[in-house]
């Protein structure tokens, strides 16, 4: 067998260094192309943005969709009913004047200290985001805050408005949808609190129609005890002994015969038991006795 030929090391070495000078020169072509296509798109979008072009359908499509998301996700989700629709239709209205006087520069520019403003767009979730993404961009100007729409971005107002009109008739309805039911709410609530109401005053009624009758019961009963009263007091007057009566069994003269036996009285006339006669003064209707 015969040996393997051995190769010199100054072959290996200049074999690596072919390989590394290959591997950079593609990086370095690589880098030429990259800087050449990144300096190209700048100057692209450059004087695109200087002559106010309209961007390419591919950017009008994520413009679309960041609108669209923009109106989904942060309008209409974080909001109330109502609430989403007024945010809408002020950013309809102002991006709407923009396109309608396209020349008039008091359209473009909105001071960020407006109530209205405040109230409706920026201090809505997804209000400022909105303006942003539809052309608008925030400057100072004398210390005050200003949202100032340029000009070269009328496509972008234009994007702006076609998706609010899109999605103000679905805010519209969920809005109205959530008045109705409001109301409705309110309806059955005041019908069962004046249900509550009607049934509290039946409750005192009946009550106090119970406490006449207890009443009543009460005197009819006290009435009916006082004159339970009145009769025992006659009953037991009527069996008492009157003076009169007194009078009468002492008029009765001695000599007249008793209910007693004859023999009887005669015997106690006999053993001196003959009571004392009567004196002849009066006072009253009977008699006194004398000593």
């Amino acid at each position: 067998m015969s040996p393997t030929p051995s190769v010199p090391p100054d072959a290996h070495s200049s074999a690596r260094a072919q390989r590394a000078a290959a591997i950079e020169a593609r990086l370095a072509a690589q880098v030429q192309t990259q800087s050449q296509s990144s300096s190209a798109s700048a100057s692209a979008s450059a004087s695109s943005s200087s002559t106010g072009s309209a961007p390419t359908p591919a950017e009008e499509h994520d413009l679309l969709k960041k609108l669209r998301r923009i109106v989904d996700l942060q309008i209409m989700r974080d909001n109330t009913y109502d609430k989403a629709q007024e945010c809408m239709e002020t950013l309809e209205k102002i991006l709407s004047n923009i396109l309608s006087n396209p020349t008039d520069p008091k359209y473009r520019t909105l001071r960020a200290t407006n109530p209205k403003l405040k109230r409706s767009v920026l201090l809505v979730p997804g209000g400022s985001d909105y303006l942003l993404h539809s052309g608008f961009g925030v400057r100072t100007v004398e210390f005050q805050e200003e949202w100032h729409c340029a000009a070269k971005t009328d496509r972008k107002v234009r994007l702006g408005v076609e998706v609010l009109r899109a999605r103000l008739g679905e805010a519209r309805e969920r809005s109205e949808a959530a008045k109705r039911y409001k109301e409705r709410e309110e309806r059955e609530e005041k019908g069962r609190v004046g249900r509550v109401l009607q049934e509290a005053e039946e409750d005192r009624e009946r009550v106090r129609r119970r406490v006449e009758r207890e009443r009543a019961t009460r005197e009819r009963e006290a009435q009916q005890r006082q004159g339970h009263e009145r009769e025992h007091e006659h009953e037991q007057a009527g069996s008492l002994v009157t003076p009169g009566d007194y009078v009468a069994q002492a008029e009765v003269p001695f000599d007249a015969p008793s209910h007693r036996g004859e023999g009887e009285g005669q015997g106690a006339d006999q053993q001196g038991e003959r009571p004392p006669p009567y004196g002849e003064e009066h006072w009253g209707t009977g008699r006194l006795l004398r000593d």
